[in-house]
Parts: structure tokens; C-alpha cells; sequence
């Protein structure tokens, strides 16, 4: 009885899906029949010799092929940019729509992250690319007190995105150095990179996490 459900649900889905309106391509399998079918008609014009405009029949005949398909091509683009005009604006709604109930999700979300966390959140004061390496600079946090070695990922509290996995390194009283280690974002890696050293990141913060959650 599920599978019955599961495949008529999923047939559902299939038929509510709009079609793929793509750009259409030769059909070379239609055409080389047709090509071969003309040239054996314009060939067998030679054993009538009395016919009226044999010639130009069999020229007609030859080129046949190829104005047919080129004119099913023409048709079918026409088609397709037709389809993608009316559906333009209605994609581009639901897109809307779907981008700004993802914001408001991510929101959300960050909301409930930052509250269960706040304690293990640290600043990001700074950011610099130095041989071949991504530091980063942390502020101090009274609730938590890190030492060498514990692990801190960074997030993007807009994109709610992983941007690296550092390593603490230094420890100062206002604050920390951490190296990166691991799944260092690249976007971010190059913008450090090309600027050699940024300052507060409001939208970056540092997460406290023990080493056992992330093995």
C-alpha cells in the first residue's frame, strides 16, 4: 500500500512539473533517411528520360532534406522562445518568493543557533593571509576561555555557510590567533588574499567547537 501511495505521489509530482523548454537540436537520424529517400526518388529520374523538368525535379528532390529540417528547426526555436517568454515572469515570481521565504528560514534559524550558542561565539576582529596561510583574529567571549589547540569554525551568519575550521594558536588577554585548517572557503580565501588583511567582519562569527563533535 505505501509503494502504491509512493509511486502515485511521485506521478503527481511528475505531471505538476512545467516541461524543459531547451533550445532544440538537428534531428541527424530524421534527416539522413530523408536524404537518402530523396536521393533514391531524384535517381530514379533518369529512366525517364521523356519526364518534363527532370531536372529540376531532382534538384527540388536532392535539397528537399535539408529545407525540411531546416524549417522543423525554425519552427521548434520559435516554440521554445515563445514558451520561455510566457514562462519568464511566473518563474521569476516564484523564484522571488522562494528566495525570500529561504532569507526568512535562514533567519530563523540564526536566531535559534545564536541563542543556544551565544556562549561559544567569538568575534571575528580580523582576517590576514601570511605564507600561504588564513589567520584570523578573535575577540575575547567571558563565558568561554579558550587555549592552544581548540578548534573554532567560522559561519556566515547571512549565508548560514561553513567558511573554515581553524585552530587556535595564540592566546592574548582580549582575544585570539587561529590558523585555518580545513575546509577553508574559497570565495573568502581569495578576497583575503587579494585585499592581504581585512578588519571587523560583522557578518562572520567564530564557533567554539570541542574536537569530539567534529570527528
Amino acid at each position: 500500500m505505501k509503494a502504491a501511495n509512493d509511486s502515485k505521489l511521485d506521478s503527481n509530482e511528475e505531471k505538476s512539473c512545467p516541461p524543459n523548454f531547451n533550445w532544440p537540436h538537428w534531428r541527424l537520424a530524421f534527416f539522413k533517411w530523408l536524404a537518402i529517400l530523396s536521393f533514391v526518388l531524384a535517381l530514379t529520374l533518369f529512366f525517364f528520360p521523356g519526364l518534363k523538368h527532370r531536372i529540376v525535379i531532382g534538384t527540388i528532390l536532392v535539397i528537399s532534406p535539408l529545407l525540411v529540417q531546416t524549417g522543423t528547426w525554425i519552427v521548434r526555436v520559435f516554440h521554445v522562445a515563445y514558451e520561455r517568454t510566457c514562462c519568464y515572469t511566473r518563474l521569476y515570481r516564484e523564484y522571488q518568493n522562494i528566495s525570500s521565504e529561504l532569507l526568512e528560514m535562514k533567519r530563523y534559524f540564526w536566531y535559534i543557533v545564536e541563542n543556544k550558542l551565544r556562549g561559544h561565539m567569538f568575534q571575528i576582529k580580523g582576517a590576514k593571509y601570511h605564507q600561504a596561510k588564513l589567520y584570523i583574529s578573535l575577540g575575547g567571549n567571558s563565558s568561554l576561555n579558550l587555549v592552544k589547540g581548540n578548534v573554532v569554525v567560522v559561519i556566515d551568519k547571512v549565508d548560514l555557510t561553513c567558511l573554515g575550521q581553524f585552530t587556535v594558536t595564540e592566546v592574548f588577554n582580549t582575544g585570539y590567533y587561529a590558523v585555518g585548517v580545513k575546509n577553508i572557503d574559497s570565495v573568502w580565501l581569495g578576497y583575503v588574499r587579494a585585499k592581504g588583511e581585512t578588519n571587523i567582519m560583522p557578518n562572520i562569527v567564530g564557533i567554539f567547537v570541542p574536537i569530539g563533535d567534529i570527528e
